[in-house]
């Protein structure tokens, strides 16, 4: 048996549980490039940080989304991987 996901996902092609921060920073890593980094007034955000920031709920909501559609794509899995031992 692995080691129990926080998340309730693990990574499908590892098996690797995964925590609620790693979920959040890979769905952050996909945010950021995919959309530009704003510079105001010489201060760079990334758009993670500024959907974080300026929309939570939207942030919250298009992670969810994000999850679900990692998970039909094959990336990740709320099933446990079985124990191979």
């Amino acid at each position: 048996m692995s080691n129990p996901s926080e998340s309730g996902y693990w990574d499908a092609s590892t098996g690797e549980a995964l925590s609620d921060a790693e979920l959040h920073e890979r769905y952050d890593d996909m945010l950021d490039s995919t959309y530009p980094a704003y510079e105001i007034m010489g201060m760079t955000m990334t758009p993670s940080r500024i959907l974080k920031e300026v929309d939570p709920t939207c942030y919250t909501g298009e992670f969810h989304n994000w999850t679900d559609w990692e998970e039909k794509e094959g990336n990740l899995t709320d099933e446990e991987p079985e124990d191979e031992s």
